[in-house]
């Protein structure tokens, strides 16, 4: 869905910056909270600087 792959998720949860639920063995990521942090990072400009909201 965002693109960001399994290592980077697991490192995002253990540095609390995003929420999961188990269900069983499996690992949900929270819809809710990964919107929260993509849209909490800086945009993307083509000449390299960063621009927030």
């Amino acid at each position: 869905m965002s693109g960001i792959g399994r290592t980077t998720l697991y490192g995002l949860l253990s540095q609390g910056k995003i929420k999961a639920r188990k269900c069983g063995r499996r690992t949900l990521i929270m819809v809710d909270s990964l919107e929260s942090y993509i849209n909490s990072l800086p945009y993307h400009q083509p000449d390299g600087r960063q621009v927030s909201d």
